[in-house]
């Protein structure tokens, strides 16, 4: 296990505004008891950073509340097998094709009713362009290579690695160590280098040209990587802005920012949740424990989880609190327009994510059924039996009707095809 985290303090920055946050000091220690803190008072951010993101709609003055969530159950949806000994698939927005990555080496496209081995080695990313005619791969030997969907031909290759994205229907950018390309996918041309921005790279705009980077702090908990500083990077001009500063000491953890880049939260040492808007001047918010409640004093305590999620508009914010990964645990939904904590459900699966649109969530991981919950309708769909394990959710660009998952199946998934009333 890693060392206590500490937490003597924490601020967010916003151009040259930096507001602190303050808790008592509790040394490093050999357990992982999060440290004895006050309640510490929310940063302030007063000025607007750089980021290419529309800002969410502002929320009412109100602080947040919490309020149980109550659900109908409703019968299970259409299941069908999508393909055998698969580990996970993309889906194109037309919904027309697939790339199934294999349990071993290599992936299949999938064209209507047309399936085509893809012969690459172990893949570790894959993504189709905005109108579905160009497909690319990243592979654990550090290669990016570009398909043709309509017959599977290699167009190119280059020398890269994730995170991949199609600029446009012609172009696709990718990273090579810390620095950022985009590469035309019909010509042999050399790739150009966009700029360079190091660290773990936690979000990038849909042009790839601005990076969010997490620098790496000195230790982890258990599984999970602390951080000291995150900077919104243009990597044209370099220009960067701090968005959060923290130390060694008093780091951050789970940093997550909504796909628009209205949005980022993220977890303090104590295993609070915070977020802050990154374009509209406002307060950055504690969303968890409630403002108003003590911050958490002992290990024993519930605390929110690794794996926060936020929607594609940065309004919602999916999120668990328990004592431990694999104990039964809450599952919130933060809304930030309405103000409220929705308690959704008491569950152990290890896995949640809003599908398109933010209207449903899907649990999944661990040997519960797979469920999803319809947040508008206020109704639950329970999928499969007891025992099953479903993981690897891929999704319907814009389609929160139908969706694949695998169901594991020895050392290998069996992906399904669920549609969804």
């Amino acid at each position: 296990m890693g060392r206590a985290l500490s937490r003597t303090g924490w601020s967010t920055v916003i151009g040259m505004a930096v507001v602190a946050c303050s808790a008592e000091p509790a040394g490093r220690q050999a357990s992982v008891t999060p440290a004895p803190t006050q309640t510490a008072p929310v940063p302030t951010v007063t000025n607007q950073p750089t980021a290419s993101a529309q800002p969410p709609p502002a929320p009412s003055s109100d602080p947040l509340r919490a309020v149980d969530g109550s659900f109908t159950a409703t019968p299970p949806p259409k299941l069908t097998l999508f393909a055998r000994s698969s580990i996970g698939a993309s889906l194109s927005p037309d919904g027309k094709s697939a790339i199934m990555a294999a349990s071993g080496r290599g992936a299949t496209l999938r064209t209507g009713k047309t399936t085509q081995r893809i012969k690459v080695g172990y893949v570790t990313a894959s993504k189709f362009n905005a109108d579905g005619t160009r497909f690319a791969l990243a592979t654990e030997a550090g290669n990016v290579k570009v398909f043709q969907t309509s017959d599977g031909k290699l167009l190119r290759t280059v020398r890269g690695s994730r995170p991949i994205a199609f600029v446009d229907a012609k172009t696709i950018a990718f990273k090579r160590r810390c620095e950022g390309f985009v590469a035309a996918v019909n010509t042999q041309a050399p790739p150009k280098r966009l700029g360079k921005a190091c660290g773990r790279l936690i979000h990038t705009s849909a042009d790839y040209k601005s990076w969010l980077v997490a620098e790496h702090g000195r230790f982890r908990y258990g599984v999970l990587y602390t951080y000291r500083k995150a900077t919104w990077t243009s990597l044209p001009d370099g220009r960067e802005t701090v968005l959060i500063q923290a130390t060694d000491k008093s780091p951050f953890l789970e940093p997550v920012m909504a796909k628009n880049g209205a949005r980022l939260c993220f977890l303090d040492g104590n295993f609070s949740l915070h977020c802050l808007e990154t374009k509209a001047p406002a307060n950055a918010q504690r969303v968890w424990p409630l403002p108003g409640k003590p911050l958490l004093v002992g290990r024993d305590d519930p605390r929110v989880l690794r794996g926060p999620k936020l929607d594609e508009s940065g309004s919602q914010l999916l999120f668990r609190v328990g004592t431990g990964e694999h104990s039964p645990h809450d599952v919130y939904v933060a809304d930030f327009q309405a103000n409220k904590v929705r308690r959704v459900t008491h569950s152990s699966r290890e896995w949640w994510s809003f599908l398109p649109g933010g209207k449903r969530i899907v649990g999944h991981g661990g040997t519960d059924k797979l469920v999803v919950y319809d947040l508008v309708r206020n109704v639950r769909t329970d999928i499969g039996k007891p025992g099953e394990e479903w993981e690897g959710l891929s999704v319907f660009p814009g389609d929160d009707t139908r969706f694949v998952i695998g169901k594991e199946r020895g050392g290998t998934r069996d992906l399904y095809l669920v549609e969804l009333s």
